[in-house]
């Protein structure tokens, strides 16, 4: 987020020089008229009914992002964060500029308003309103949303009796892990054999064609990474035919 707040300043000139913009207002809140509980800060305000978010990225994220204007490479949830704020400011346009890093440049990306999308956001958001309101916790959506319930709320000291139908699901649970366990060391000895068969090259091809690739990468040591180690990494790759 600091660094973020860095280069805003530097893309907001970027974006100025590049689309002649001017701006009316920075880092502005917006409560809607409509539903009070609705709530948008927008890195800039500009003139002509638009709005400017500012987004950097790296070399992983900017393969995945289209030249300027290939707004339906932006990824899912820009959009909706881009619509959210047309919906709460009642503007027409949100314009993204995207810091490239290693390209030193940014790319525009100006979205127009999509009423259709907007009616979607609204009722699940209203939704979720009500539910604060009513201090209904939302229901779980899948691992992440569960864990980060627990890690934000805690856990209380005490025992509750479970029903036959999460029994069930823990005697499933168990299985699954035993199977990826089994499977996954089956995996790693089918890679030890391909290693082993590529006797220290790069690569190899199979009689149907196939090219599998051998490489090894340096992973430093992180907060997710205990030790710093290297890695093997094999991938396969299936020749055009000409």
């Amino acid at each position: 987020m600091k660094w973020g707040h860095r280069f805003e300043g530097a893309i907001a000139e970027a974006l100025q020089e590049r689309i002649g913009c001017n701006y009316i207002g920075s880092q502005v809140c917006f409560q809607s008229d409509d539903r009070p509980w609705q709530l948008a800060t927008l890195d800039r305000l500009i003139d002509g009914e638009r709005i400017a978010e500012f987004k950097s990225v790296g070399y992983e994220k900017a393969r995945e992002l289209g030249e300027d204007g290939d707004v339906d490479s932006l990824p899912i949830e820009w959009q909706i964060q881009g619509q959210h704020q047309l919906a709460v400011t009642k503007r027409k346009v949100v314009i993204f500029a995207v810091f490239v890093g290693m390209m030193e440049d940014i790319r525009v990306y100006p979205v127009e308003r999509n009423n259709e999308l907007i009616d979607q956001i609204n009722d699940v958001e209203a939704e979720f309103w009500n539910s604060v309101e009513s201090k209904t916790p939302p229901l779980s959506l899948g691992i992440r949303d569960s864990e980060a319930l627990v890690k934000h709320f805690g856990v209380q000291e005490g025992q509750i009796a479970l029903g036959d139908d999460i029994q069930a699901v823990v005697d499933q649970y168990n299985e699954i892990k035993e199977s990826i366990g089994f499977l996954e060391a089956q995996k790693d000895e089918r890679k030890a054999s391909i290693i082993d068969a590529l006797c220290g090259v790069s690569s190899g091809v199979l009689p149907d064609g196939r090219i599998i690739k051998c490489s090894v990468s340096d992973i430093a040591e992180s907060v997710s990474v205990r030790k710093a180690h290297r890695r093997i990494n094999l991938s396969f790759r299936t020749p055009r035919r000409s």
